[in-house]
C-alpha cells in the first residue's frame, strides 16, 4: 500500500494505491511447474485506488479505481495494467516465448497476453541462454523449446547477472564474461546440448536422457566454478 497525490477531476487529492501483484506462492501445488512459474504467470494486473478521507455508507473504502480489468471512476485511466516489476518481485521470468502469458480471469476462462514492452534483457541465441542457465543453475533455460529470438529475461535486480559478473550489464558482455575454464565448460555444454537436440529429433530417448544428465553435471561444475 502506497500513499500519493494526484489531480483527479480537477482536485489535488491524497490517495492510497495498491497494485495487484502476482502471488505465485498461492497457486495450487500441481500448478507450480517450471513453465507456469517462468513463462505463463509472468506478471500481476491492475490496482485499486481510494481517497484517504472518504468511505462508503457501509464504512468501506471509496474506490476510485477497482476491478479486473481496472475500472476508473475519475479522470485517471490505467492504460497499461500489467505489473512485471513490483515491490514484491523476487524472481525471474521470461517473455517473448512460445507460451502465452496469463493476464487475468475472464468469465469461465482466462485472458492471455504477450509482452510487447522494451524491458528485460534480450536472449536471442543459445549462448545467451547458456549464460543464464549457468548463472541461475537452471538446465531448463538451456534445453527448453519454448524460447524464440524475441525472448527476454526479466529478473529481480539484486540477483541480476550484473551483480554476479561484477557490473556487466550488456547482454553481449554477459555472454563474453564466461571465460577461461568456464569457457571450456560452456563450449562443452553447447556441444552436449546440440547432441541432445539431435537425439530428440531422432526419437532416441535413452541417448537424450544421457545427454541431459551430462548437461546437469556441466551446469553444476559451472556453478561451482563461479563460487569464490
Amino acid at each position: 500500500m502506497d500513499v500519493d497525490r494526484y489531480t483527479l477531476n480537477g482536485n489535488y487529492e491524497q490517495v492510497m494505491l495498491s497494485g495487484r501483484e502476482l502471488a505465485y506462492s498461492q497457486l495450487p501445488q500441481e500448478a507450480k511447474t517450471w513453465v507456469n512459474q517462468r513463462l505463463t504467470y509472468t506478471h500481476g494486473y491492475g490496482l485499486v485506488m481510494s481517497p484517504v478521507n472518504q468511505v462508503t455508507s457501509d464504512g468501506l473504502p471509496q474506490l476510485y479505481i477497482k476491478d479486473i480489468p481496472p475500472v476508473s471512476a475519475v479522470d485517471l485511466q490505467v492504460r497499461q495494467p500489467a505489473i512485471y516489476y513490483g515491490e514484491k518481485t523476487d524472481n525471474y521470468i521470461f517473455t517473448g516465448t512460445k507460451t502465452q502469458e496469463f493476464d487475468y480471469p475472464l468469465g469461465e476462462g482466462n485472458a492471455f497476453t504477450t509482452y510487447n514492452g522494451k524491458g528485460g534483457i534480450p536472449i536471442p541465441t543459445l549462448r545467451h541462454r547458456l549464460a543464464y542457465a549457468y548463472d541461475l543453475g537452471s538446465l531448463q533455460i538451456l534445453i527448453s523449446n519454448y524460447f524464440t529470438q524475441e525472448s527476454r529475461i526479466h529478473y529481480y535486480l539484486e540477483k541480476s547477472l550484473a551483480a554476479i559478473f561484477g557490473g556487466v550489464q550488456e547482454q553481449k558482455s554477459v555472454a563474453n564474461a564466461v571465460t577461461g575454464e568456464v569457457s571450456n565448460l560452456a563450449k562443452s555444454a553447447l556441444t552436449t546440448y546440440q547432441k541432445a537436440q539431435e537425439s530428440l529429433r531422432q526419437g532416441n530417448w535413452a541417448e537424450y536422457g544421457r545427454y541431459q544428465q551430462e548437461l546437469e553435471g556441466i551446469l553444476q561444475k559451472l556453478n561451482q566454478g563461479s563460487k569464490p
